[in-house]
């Protein structure tokens, strides 16, 4: 935005004025904004912190509703930092799973994929809930590692292996969504959620 910088610009950003409803914003000095402007000219290394705030445990869904100028052509990307995950909303929605709370941190938008970040085909992976246990199958690679986390971030399980699959047991919760991330030998990475 002309005149803006990427620090605090009074006359520009604009801060949270009713924080009573759910709503996704972004973090500058540890503060939410609703609106934030962007130095010029725009570099797809920029990085902007986003906070989600949720009044209730659910589903939840990211869209992008319009873009224009450079972004007509730019992808842009989500990325959830609690499941480690990055996701064009260019090409779709991102849907997530969140207890309520107030989460300043968990998001952030870029502009494109970093070169050691791999997303593999998520059919490749099977996730599933069965006799207690959680069911991991890979259909193609081996699997190298599995985190199981609950819907804070709290790891419940992790495990180092060379299956292609694996069966978590032992979980002390229930009736909850979980997180399972999967690591497979080629170093793609897979976030699955799953209700436990």
């Amino acid at each position: 935005m002309e005149g803006a910088t990427n620090a605090v610009d009074n006359a520009i950003d604009g801060k949270i004025l009713d924080d009573t409803k759910p709503m996704i914003y972004s973090v500058l000095n540890n503060e939410a904004y609703v609106i934030q402007g962007r130095a010029l000219p725009f570099n797809d290394t920029d990085v902007v912190a986003l906070g989600f705030k949720a009044l209730e445990k659910g589903t939840y869904v990211i869209n992008l509703d319009n873009v224009d100028g450079v972004f007509s052509a730019q992808d842009i990307f989500i990325k959830d930092k609690f499941i480690g995950t990055t996701h064009n909303l260019k090409e779709s929605g991102y849907s997530f799973i969140s207890e309520a709370g107030d989460f300043k941190n968990r998001f952030e938008l870029v502009y494109k994929k970093a070169s050691t970040e791999i997303v593999s085909n998520e059919n490749e992976v099977l996730v599933f809930k069965n006799n207690g246990q959680i069911v991991i199958n890979s259909t193609s690679e081996k699997i190298a590692n599995i985190q199981v986390f609950d819907i804070q971030g709290k790891i419940l399980f992790q495990e180092n292996l060379k299956a292609n699959e694996y069966r978590v047991k032992g979980l002390t919760v229930s009736n909850q969504a979980l997180i399972v991330k999967i690591q497979l030998s080629n170093g793609e990475k897979v976030a699955k959620k799953i209700i436990f």
